[in-house]
């Protein structure tokens, strides 16, 4: 490699200096003494000696107008020096690079070591990447490692596994008021224990389908609020429960209230349909301090004991009133019994139909009383007493 050039024309004779020669004070600068030098590649080992008299370099400096050096120091010292990135105009562009090729290498550092990487200006090229064709392994002893960036993306092929021996805390936001996404196809948790404190509000969107399956049979589900709960289900609503089911109805008003307009403290409204009442043995209906009104806007009321009986107590009045009322015994007995007087009054009249018989059994007296009476029996009537009184 070689920078002359020929000339055209050679001078003739000595040329007369422009300028003054150009002199050097070692006095207050540094000294340069040249080992060697190219005289073709334009290279050169040289010293450097500084004015305190006691540090000094040894500069191994590239050829031409790379500016690529190496600086050994008095003080144990060494500096890579490439050149320019951009190497100006006469060397071009993608200059300055530090390449280094081996099959292998330590690097040991008994102190800090800071390291700074820039990004090419004119294009997106990435500040630093590292290909390493294996596992890479990260050993930080007694420390903490720390990563400060807008954005930090990790991507695997596969796998992302997060071992820790303690804690993992993910927080977003410095003051955790940041977002946290989860994509997936499916999120599985396992945990011994769970809990959850949420501030603000809870949603969930677009579930095909919510299920808890507890296998302990000590598991409870508490809910514990000093709000309201609402639940609003377009299609079926189901309930089964193995043990007993117990509602208790404070009807207290709550601040702001939820419910409007407050008549009932407990209703149940069928809007179309009908509304059924079972009990496999005994059906309580119990008012303390009230009453108890059953009422059916446009159809009947229903009650029926299908095996066991039904009782219908008052302790003061009771009072069934409808524009029809049918009370039927078909598998059992129909008992009507008060402890003081049973009034059955009818404007347009009373009948009682049995199949088997009808008994009228009082401890007192038993009239019956009529504008007009018939007692007509297909068989025999009989009629006993002590006295029989007729008119």
């Amino acid at each position: 490699m070689s920078n002359q050039v020929a000339a055209i024309t050679y001078p003739q004779s000595l040329a007369d200096p422009i300028t003054p020669d150009e002199t050097q004070l070692t006095e207050d600068g540094p000294r340069f003494k040249t080992a060697w030098k190219c005289a073709s590649t334009k290279s050169q080992m040289l010293t450097v000696a500084w004015p305190d008299t006691t540090t000094g370099e040894l500069v191994l400096r590239g050829p031409g107008l790379g500016g690529a050096s190496i600086h050994m120091d008095s003080v144990g010292q060494i500096y890579l020096i490439s050149g320019n990135l951009n190497g100006g105009a006469d060397v071009g562009k993608g200059a300055g690079k530090l390449t280094v090729h081996c099959n292998g290498g330590i690097q040991k550092y008994e102190g800090p070591v800071d390291m700074e990487f820039n990004s090419a200006d004119d294009d997106e090229d990435d500040a630093l990447g590292i290909m390493c064709y294996g596992n890479v392994t990260e050993n930080i002893v007694g420390g903490q490692k720390t990563v400060i960036a807008q954005k930090v993306y990790i991507k695997a092929e596969e796998l992302v596994e997060i071992v820790s021996g303690a804690d993992v805390k993910i927080q977003a936001g410095g003051d955790g008021s940041g977002s946290i996404i989860f994509a997936a196809g499916e999120v599985l948790h396992l945990m011994d224990n769970e809990k959850k404190i949420v501030l603000g509000q809870s949603m969930k969107f677009g579930v095909k389908e919510d299920t808890e399956i507890s296998f302990d049979p000590r598991s409870n589900h508490t809910i514990l609020s000093p709000g309201h709960l609402n639940h609003k289900v377009l299609g079926d609503y189901k309930q089964w429960t193995g043990g007993i089911y117990q509602q208790i109805i404070g009807g207290i008003v709550p601040a702001p209230p939820f419910i409007q307009p407050r008549i009932y403290d407990y209703s149940v409204t069928t809007v179309k349909g009908k509304t059924a009442f079972r009990s496999g043995q005994k059906f309580s209906v119990d008012a303390v301090l009230g009453g108890i009104d059953m009422e059916a806007l446009a159809g009947d009321v229903a009650m029926k004991a299908a095996l066991g009986k039904m009782d219908l107590e008052a302790k003061l009045a009771g009072t069934l009133k409808a524009t029809g009322i049918t009370v039927d015994g078909t598998a059992g007995d129909v008992e009507i019994k008060t402890t003081q007087k049973l009034d059955m009054s009818a404007p347009l009249g009373t009948k009682i139909d049995t199949a088997a018989g009808f008994e009228v059994d009082s401890a007192g007296p038993v009239s019956l009383k009529g504008t007009t009476m018939d007692i007509e029996g297909s068989g025999n009537v009989t009629i006993k007493g002590a006295l029989i009184f007729l008119n």
